[in-house]
């Protein structure tokens, strides 16, 4: 897998010839084209306003292609501007990613008419491998909270299992440890 990202439809051949379709997308913010600007009423135009075109034209759908060629781009560009030089700095790109291509429960249509909720296409949950130091790393889709399994410390005699999720939020409550002038707020 050269380009480092996987899928499951269409082949992975289709995926690598339809990231050609992107060449466009360019790592580094536009520039002012002043060949082709116009003074207006409301100033000079095309003038570039804001930040995070260089990305304009990445599609932002949830099927499979378009999310192949989100995960490669963005990988990519974060590696060029911010490289990763650590496991930790890997698992926060590797969040950031699942993020961005994580499917919301009923956002995405189904093919017939859903008999229920289970028919929607939907992220069930996330998952972080890190090879060469035996972490299993998870999430489910109810808790955005990552849970680690270190392969090294488990015996291999027999079979186990345990529930990818637990049913909870993952949200910890923290008021407890505001202190100070904030004290007499709560």
């Amino acid at each position: 897998n050269d380009v480092r990202v996987m899928t499951n439809d269409p082949d992975y051949r289709w995926h690598l010839k339809n990231l050609n379709m992107y060449v466009g997308l360019l790592p580094n913010a536009p520039v002012e084209n002043d060949a082709f600007s116009v003074k207006t009423e409301v100033g000079q135009v095309p003038q570039v306003w804001s930040q995070g075109f260089s990305l304009l034209g990445l599609p932002g759908d949830f099927s499979p292609a378009s999310r192949f060629v989100r995960m490669f781009y963005l990988r990519r560009y974060a590696e060029v501007h911010d490289p990763v030089t650590s496991v930790d700095d890997a698992m926060v790109l590797a969040t950031g990613l699942l993020n961005n291509v994580f499917i919301p429960r009923g956002a995405v249509a189904p093919m017939q008419p859903a008999k229920s909720i289970v028919d929607y296409d939907f992220t069930n949950w996330g998952l972080i491998k890190i090879p060469a130091q035996r972490r299993f790393i998870f999430r489910d889709y109810r808790s955005m909270v990552w849970k680690e399994i270190d392969l090294k410390q488990l015996k291999w005699d027999k079979e186990r299992s345990i529930p990818v999720s637990d049913g909870s939020l993952g949200i910890e409550q923290v008021t407890g440890k505001l202190k100070g002038p904030m004290e007499e707020l709560i």
